[in-house]
């Protein structure tokens, strides 16, 4: 910010080189910055060292009966010039800025040459001054709006958080952010620093397959509050295509050859195909054999805690192909098929939720994702909680829980 003010802020200020200007007030100034502008943070309160170098020249005219007669003399002075900026941001993201003098301290007192004598014109100079200090105030202000630019960066972060961060390799899974509303702290001054902590409120969802493209939501508006807290408790939902979930069923069931009644009776899985319907999982079996056709079984996916397994419930062969093997394949209904192939839909997710919790770990660990911005979190717990199934896809809720924060680190 000192590099900033120091970029906008040179050379000569203010000109007036006119004696007659402001009702002829006999006055010709200039004002430079002299040396490098300081500033100072304390809270939300910028102070400013504005060192300037004023010329002045000042006097005198008689016109009077005739007689005209004038004496005009000028001088240099330099002096530090004082500001007081409370710094906030509006609803819009703008840096407002409101500016006041502080007062100035003289480095040589203001004088004027008169002959051989240097006649001092303080309370002039302290007259100028208190006129031009408002002046100065708005330039500051004027030029902290116009390039101090919080919005842009707050941005970015909005924008990069909402890519999707690849969480698992084989198979390829993505985790991704949908913030809705940003929050921040009042600025906080110290240790030559203005900081401040932004909220975000967002949903998280991953998903599994091919990286989704992201359809970034803007920027919210700001709603400042006294404090944020950098914890984090979400839903993460997976979606898990019926495609995905048939090929992996597919490698372990297509192929395999099931004997019943002491190999009287024999059927080989053809092919399989999985869908939803209801609160139902559907597992559509072809068989080839001692019985051709269609097999349909079915079951409500529930997560269990205890081993850490997806499991179908009421897992068992669907009413209509019940009613079926009764008439004929009596002996298909009576064994304990089901029993053979359940197993291949019961999934532990325990490898699973350690590898999500360690690549969401790795996700979110002092990652850089443009230069200014800086992700860092930890994720403290990781549980499955449902499982929704929808007509696209099977949808696994997960509880995540954790600390996070994005880093915006300088305006450069």
């Amino acid at each position: 910010m000192e590099r900033s003010i120091n970029n906008m802020i040179t050379g000569l200020l203010y000109e007036d080189n006119d004696l007659e200007n402001n009702g002829g007030d006999d006055l010709m100034l200039k004002v430079w910055k002299q040396d490098k502008i300081t500033i100072d943070v304390k809270q939300n309160n910028v102070f400013y060292n504005i060192p300037l170098k004023l010329w002045i020249k000042a006097g005198f005219k008689i016109d009077k009966f005739g007689i005209k007669f004038s004496q005009y003399n000028e001088g240099e002075c330099a002096l530090t010039l004082k500001f007081k900026s409370k710094v906030g941001l509006d609803s819009l993201w703008r840096v407002t800025t409101s500016t006041e003098a502080n007062g100035y301290d003289w480095i040589t007192k203001p004088t004027i040459k008169i002959g051989t004598f240097d006649m001092p014109i303080t309370f002039l100079a302290n007259q100028i001054l208190k006129s031009q200090q408002g002046r100065i105030a708005g330039i500051i202000d004027k030029q902290a709006a116009a390039h101090l630019d919080i919005k842009k960066y707050v941005e970015e972060a909005w924008n990069k958080i909402q890519q999707p961060l690849k969480i698992s390799q084989k198979p390829e899974a993505w985790l991704s952010l949908k913030p809705v509303q940003a929050t921040m702290t009042p600025f906080d001054g110290k240790t030559g620093k203005i900081s401040s902590s932004i909220g975000l409120q967002a949903f998280a969802q991953s998903a599994i397959g091919p990286k989704p493209v992201p359809n970034l939501t803007p920027l919210s508006t700001l709603k400042v509050m006294d404090k944020t807290i950098n914890q984090f408790s979400i839903s993460l939902i997976s979606d898990i295509s019926y495609d995905f979930a048939t090929e992996m069923a597919k490698n372990n069931l297509v192929g395999q050859t099931y004997t019943f009644k002491n190999g009287k009776y024999k059927i080989e899985v053809k092919d399989l195909k999985i869908y939803g319907s209801g609160p139902k999982l559907v597992i559509d079996v072809l068989v080839d054999g001692s019985l051709k056709g269609n097999v349909y079984l079915s079951g409500i996916p529930k997560y269990n805690a205890e081993k850490s397994l997806l499991t179908l419930d009421q897992f068992d062969y669907d009413l209509s192909t019940k009613n079926q093997l009764l008439k004929s394949a009596d002996w298909l209904s009576h064994a304990n098929f089901v029993k053979k192939i359940e197993p291949y839909f019961q999934y532990s997710l325990e490898k699973d939720i350690n590898k999500s919790k360690e690549m969401i770990q790795k996700a979110i660990t002092q990652n850089h994702i443009s230069k200014n911005v800086i992700l860092n979190g930890s994720i403290t717990d990781l549980l499955p909680k449902e499982v929704i199934i929808t007509p696209e896809t099977i949808k696994t809720v997960v509880n995540a829980k954790g600390l996070l924060e994005v880093k915006i680190d300088g305006l450069d």
